[in-house]
């Protein structure tokens, strides 16, 4: 009988130990796995706003190519109607001197 008891001492030892082993090896890897997410969520948010930047950077550029294009259409727009405003008038001095002419 004392054997028995004996062997269910260690026993219960044992599995305080076990438990106290499980316990400590537990909080252990939930602390790495804490510490993998913290660096996981700063690297992704760094990777985040990297990218970000980077397509800021990007549009930024092409908006500043897309305007410069519309300004450059513009000024020819405006050159191309002086042109035609000029020739307009010049077509309507033409013929007004053309009526005069014919009026004298």
């Amino acid at each position: 009988m004392r054997e028995s008891d004996d062997l269910k001492a260690r026993m219960r030892s044992e599995n305080t130990k076990l438990s106290e082993s499980i316990k400590a090896v537990s909080d252990e890897v939930s602390i790495k796995i804490e510490d993998a997410n913290k660096n996981l969520s700063a690297s992704l948010t760094k990777q985040f706003r990297d990218e970000n930047e980077s397509l800021k950077k990007e549009f930024s550029i092409k908006l500043k190519a897309e305007n410069s294009n519309l300004t450059e259409a513009m000024n020819q727009l405006r050159k191309d109607t002086d042109l035609e405003v000029t020739s307009l008038s010049h077509s309507v001095e033409s013929v007004r001197e053309k009526l005069d002419d014919k009026n004298k």
